[in-house]
């Protein structure tokens, strides 16, 4: 269960299935009472893919396997996978160790680099662009999702945070949350570099 506004200590990961021996209940029955207890309103979690863990283990260890996922924010109000790199280095580095911390960073900084052939990024060089996060591998991990209704006309979208990250640099630059911090980074086209962000 993700979302309900009666029931927020049923909001904490669990399945249907894992809090239906608790009430005494069918799953089927757990979501139609909680959904009736919020006048319809609450929003269930489905995983549809990628929901075996050995599997996806064995994908992750493979090189060929390339990381990532974006439907460029266009079921913003549905899911937000932002948070994948961090997710990697909490849940599959640190916790399960299915990849050591440097296979990992390469994983989301020099492979994709290297497929799709974008210069002067993804590794740590003289000439490289200086694009680098600086995070404690022992606390870096993602947030509870939230929901916020920050788009235009009052849209709702879902929002995760990262924890455990420190700095971030663009182009060599520190960048922060901040509105009126530095937009360092440039626009990648055509396999060049082009422009300011």
């Amino acid at each position: 269960m993700q979302e309900t506004t009666t029931h927020p200590e049923l909001a904490d990961g669990r399945s249907l299935a894992q809090l239906a021996p608790g009430r005494n209940s069918d799953p089927l029955d757990v979501m139609c009472d909680v959904a009736l207890d919020d006048d319809l309103a609450t929003r269930f979690r489905v995983v549809v893919a990628n929901d075996d863990a050995e599997s996806l283990a064995r994908l992750l260890r493979d090189d060929r396997t390339l990381l990532g996922l974006s439907d460029a924010g266009a079921h913003a109000s549905q899911l937000c996978d932002a948070v994948f790199s961090t997710y990697l280095l909490e849940h599959w580095v640190r916790e399960t160790g299915t990849l050591s911390l440097e296979k990992a960073v390469w994983r989301i900084t020099g492979h994709p680099a290297a497929v799709f052939g974008i210069p002067g990024r993804g590794r740590v060089a003289a000439g490289y662009f200086a694009d680098l996060v600086a995070f404690d591998p022992a606390a870096v991990g993602v947030d509870r999702m939230e929901r916020v209704w920050d788009l235009p006309a009052g849209a709702d979208r879902l929002i995760a945070r990262s924890h455990g990250l420190h700095h971030v640099w663009v182009n060599g630059e520190p960048v922060t949350d901040d509105s009126a911090s530095p937009r360092p980074g440039r626009l990648i086209r055509d396999g060049g570099i082009s422009g300011q962000n």
